[in-house]
């Protein structure tokens, strides 16, 4: 049944919508107080701000139609191969930049690669203690610096030692690489859950395994391989920390929780902002929905749950 079809029945008096097919229909800001859509299929359905009082869904089946769980499963595989290649990218260019700032000057070469070490260590702490958005945040600010630091060298080449140039664009230089590496890092982090969340553990392996291989790939070949195979552990050990952390609900982490679930419920059943008092979700089969700025008042649910992000809500559902 189409969205328009239903639409009519309603201005007409019919309430009953037991066990349509309703995927992909859109609903959005309609009146559908008292309908009863008990066993109906509303994958990937839309009804945002929609008016859904006294509705009964009762076994129906929500989240992702088998199109659109296709293209966000290739989404995300992709983004992932992307966001690695992209690290890969800046790494290398990084590493090569470093070898042409420094050419004549072996002993900084060492150093640089000691300070990114000790600024993806920094930040590695930071996240870790305090929450990946505390981390970016300092992180952020010591980007800009380091921006402001390697516009000014050239103004002032003839006012200073060659050795103190090449050593301040090293600083620079370290803290942008590590920062663009590390934000790249946390987005691989986010498209994994989301990919865990929206399917199966299986294809967030699949998909971190893409990330995992470009990045080792990465190493292989810069050309400060020792350094670039440390800071790539790193990177990959915050990453799982941050990521597991997430899912068990720590709140420092959650902005990364929050996110994935934002991917992940999508394209998949909406009732974002939707009047839901008294509706009835008994037994329904919960994947992939979006409750946010909903009205859940006097909502029924087979069980308790819980706003927020944790590991015991029914499927992938955002509060």
């Amino acid at each position: 049944m189409n969205a328009d079809e239903l639409l009519r029945l309603y201005t007409q008096g019919e309430r009953n919508f037991r066990r349509q097919d309703l995927r992909g229909r859109s609903f959005k800001g309609k009146d559908l107080s008292g309908t009863d859509f008990s066993g109906a299929d509303i994958r990937s359905a839309d009804f945002t701000d929609a008016i859904l009082r006294k509705a009964n869904f009762t076994n129906a089946k929500t989240g992702l139609s088998e199109n659109a769980a296709l293209l966000l499963l290739i989404g995300l595989l992709a983004t992932a191969g992307l966001l690695g290649g992209c690290a890969e990218l800046i790494g290398s260019s990084m590493s090569w930049l470093l070898n042409h700032v420094t050419r004549g000057h072996e002993n900084v070469m060492v150093v640089a690669g000691w300070l990114m070490l000790a600024v993806l260590t920094s930040f590695t702490i930071l996240a870790v203690h305090s929450g990946a958005r505390f981390g970016f945040r300092v992180f952020v600010n010591a980007f800009f610096v380091a921006i402001v630091g390697a516009i000014l060298i050239p103004l002032v080449d003839t006012m200073i030692s060659r050795v103190t140039i090449v050593f301040a664009a090293v600083v620079s230089i370290a803290v942008i690489s590590n920062f663009l590496i590390a934000l790249i890092t946390i987005a691989a982090t986010v498209v994994t859950i989301a990919t865990a969340f929206a399917f199966s553990i299986v294809s967030a392996i699949v998909a971190a395994g893409l990330f995992i291989l470009v990045l080792l790939v990465s190493a292989k070949i810069a050309p400060s391989g020792t350094f670039s195979v440390i800071i790539v552990t790193t990177l990959l050990l915050l990453s799982t920390y941050m990521g597991w952390r997430s899912l068990k609900g720590e709140e420092k982490h959650a902005p990364i929780a929050q996110l994935a679930l934002m991917i992940a419920t999508h394209w998949g059943t909406s009732f974002r902002g939707a009047d839901l008092t008294n509706a009835d979700f008994t037994q329904a089969e919960f994947k992939n929905v979006d409750f946010s700025n909903a009205n859940l008042t006097r909502v029924r649910w087979d069980e308790e749950v819980t706003v927020g992000i944790t590991p015991n809500l029914p499927g992938t559902v955002r509060f």
